[in-house]
């Protein structure tokens, strides 16, 4: 595959193809200006940088350096083409450095998407990696179901850009034909427990209700996290919390009581859920969030604050940081 013709299938589109010439497809060749041909001078010191990125050490000042002027160059009004020549350059780390500049013009040039498919399933993961957000990043249909193949990369974090790339399409556009392929995977094929929640957690905060059955199926997982996720999601979706969470309050470890009071978070209001809150306003142990992955991304959370602002959610008391500025108020 080298582009996307005036040929290639059309499902759905997710695009919006109003401001092209033809309804159906982006413009034609002759006027997309991904294939113009830029200025000598440019398509030198464009090549220059890709060589700086491969001779240069993984991570260092100078790869940074040169990755930058990319971007640069990308962000230039013959950016489209420059993009064009370098996703067909044959080096790694410098289609790394081109498929990440890339990303903020494949959207406006969806054809961009067309040069990836050979570093979908690239075996170094980052490459692979780096082609499928671009590919959701062209919000198309055809570049989208060829992002779906990363699903079987054997490095959890390309499978993780997958999983992502389609449950933050399945939050803006309708295509179940999208999530129904990342449903049968997550239930039948994915290995890795922490994706296997990721895709629960994604789907209940999406609300994508046509994957409803799937996370019901993850409620008997093997992983504890899987099976937490999983109730919560269900409840999410359906407003009724299923057996699973009054396990998890039993279960008496403070992420497991947490994860409940999410579920109880979302539920119907009713009698026994703001009871089995209230239960736990007096634990103060703390737990982190068990599928993050950065220092950014864990903050501690205490069941007893969790608890009460579940029940602040539900009328039932007020918000703890809310209690907080009101006893400060009343001091001043």
């Amino acid at each position: 595959m080298t582009a996307l013709g005036d040929d290639a299938p059309v499902r759905r589109r997710w695009c919006d193809l109003g401001a092209h010439a033809h309804a159906a497809q982006p413009a034609p060749f002759a006027i997309d200006p991904i294939f113009h041909r830029p200025p000598e001078v440019l398509r030198g010191r464009m090549a220059v940088a890709i060589k700086q990125v491969e001779l240069s050490r993984a991570g260092s000042d100078a790869e940074r350096t040169a990755t930058q002027r990319i971007i640069t160059l990308m962000a230039g009004p013959e950016g489209p083409a420059l993009a064009r020549m370098a996703l067909m350059q044959r080096g790694n780390r410098g289609r790394i450095a081109a498929l990440r500049g890339a990303l903020v013009l494949v959207a406006a040039h969806p054809r961009l998407a067309g040069f990836v498919a050979n570093d979908l399933h690239a075996k170094e993961p980052a490459r692979a990696r780096a082609a499928v957000e671009l590919s959701f990043a062209a919000r198309c249909d055809t570049p989208g179901l060829y992002a779906m193949d990363g699903l079987d990369h054997a490095s959890p974090n390309v499978r993780e850009a997958v999983i992502l790339g389609a449950l933050r399409t399945a939050q803006t556009l309708d295509d179940r034909d999208l999530m129904g392929i990342l449903a049968a995977h997550i239930t039948k094929k994915e290995p890795t427990p922490r994706l296997r929640a990721l895709y629960a957690r994604g789907v209940g905060q999406a609300g994508w209700a046509p994957s409803t059955d799937a996370v019901r199926r993850l409620l008997a997982d093997k992983s504890p996290i899987v099976r937490a996720e999983a109730a919560v999601a269900l409840t999410r979706l359906t407003g009724a919390p299923p057996p699973e969470v009054q396990r998890l309050i039993a279960a008496r470890a403070p992420a497991s009581r947490i994860s409940a009071i999410r579920a109880l978070a979302a539920a119907h209001p009713a009698p026994s859920v703001v009871t089995a809150l209230r239960g736990m306003l007096r634990d103060k142990r703390r737990a982190t969030d068990p599928l993050a992955t950065g220092r950014a991304e864990v903050h501690p959370w205490t069941v007893s604050d969790a608890a009460a602002e579940a029940l602040a959610w539900h009328g039932a008391a007020r918000h703890p940081t809310t209690q907080r500025q009101t006893q400060r108020r009343s001091q001043r």
